[in-house]
């Protein structure tokens, strides 16, 4: 992964996104219209994001967050024709704090993409990588 790879990859889905409207046929999260990439983060901004939960993380991951730090809109949850209200929740979250620190933490994904994962009685944990 490379940022040339990652700026073309930004501007194809913010394309397809500026073009589309969510499909409430279908089940499942959809991205809505005009969603955008939120600009990236400095290597400072980076390394204190790390320090706040406690892992080192990889290097795609770091350049990925270089290029762009989550989506500006949320996805919507649709149930198709269920009846039921589409929901709201993160399309891709956003690695700066304070927006979507708690969800991250509690969640444990960002510790398994960084390959800092401890597994303890079924359980997911961040830990310290260093």
């Amino acid at each position: 992964m490379n940022a040339d790879f990652l700026a073309a990859f930004k501007r194809a889905t913010e394309a397809k996104w500026s073009e589309r409207s969510f499909n409430p046929r279908l089940y499942g999260f959809q991205f809505q219209r005009d969603t955008r990439w939120n600009p990236g983060l400095p290597d400072d901004e980076i390394a204190e994001y790390e320090s706040i939960l406690g892992v080192h993380f990889a290097h795609d991951l770091r350049i990925f967050l270089r290029e762009m730090n989550g989506t500006g809109l949320p996805t919507l949850n649709v149930y198709g024709h269920s009846g039921e209200r589409p929901r709201q929740s993160v399309g891709v979250y956003s690695y700066a704090a304070p927006r979507d620190l708690d969800i991250v933490k509690a969640d444990g994904r960002v510790a398994r993409m960084s390959g800092c994962t401890h597994g303890h009685s079924g359980e997911t944990r961040l830990r310290s990588c260093s």
